[in-house]
């Protein structure tokens, strides 16, 4: 449940008006967006762990460790092109948007990510220049996000390490 003020501090002013989920986004990483931005602007995130959610479609989390790459292929490899095309890309729009600077951890993890996709998953890179085109866009919605927030970089990364 979310206050209407809050979506309203963080919506981002598009060409199509007022947009509270990003439409760069289009599939997969918008309610992370959406969170990482309410946290930015000071809001609070919490759980319920009574809370039961249904979702009428979807892939689900891989259920395999990070560093399982095998783990990872596998189950990937019966997600659409599409779908995965969409996941990478919202991937790294999240991190670039939202964090207040990247660090170590980060980028050794985006690296990584990138290296798998590059070996196991070729296709996926074409959706890179889509992420050329849209790049200025990204970037001035990191601008907006990252001189209107109300938190430090410490607090910031001190939330999401929780």
């Amino acid at each position: 449940m979310l206050k209407r003020s809050a979506i309203l501090e963080v919506a981002h002013m598009s060409g199509n008006g007022l947009e509270i989920f990003d439409q760069l986004f289009h599939s997969y990483f918008e309610d992370c967006d959406l969170s990482l931005r309410l946290i930015n602007y000071g809001g609070k995130i919490k759980y319920n762990p009574t809370a039961i959610a249904f979702h009428g479609r979807g892939v689900g989390s891989s259920g395999v460790s990070t560093f399982n790459i095998l783990g990872h292929f596998l189950k990937r490899r019966h997600i659409s092109l599409a779908t995965r095309r969409n996941s990478a890309k919202n991937n790294i729009y999240f991190v670039v948007k939202n964090f207040p600077h990247i660090n170590i951890i980060f980028i050794i993890r985006q690296l990584g990510y990138f290296l798998y996709l590059l070996v196991f998953e070729t296709a996926v890179v074409t959706v890179i220049p889509q992420m050329y085109k849209e790049r200025n866009e990204i970037l001035a919605k990191r601008k907006q996000i990252i001189s209107s927030r109300k938190i430090s970089s410490s607090e910031f990364y001190d939330i999401i390490s929780k």
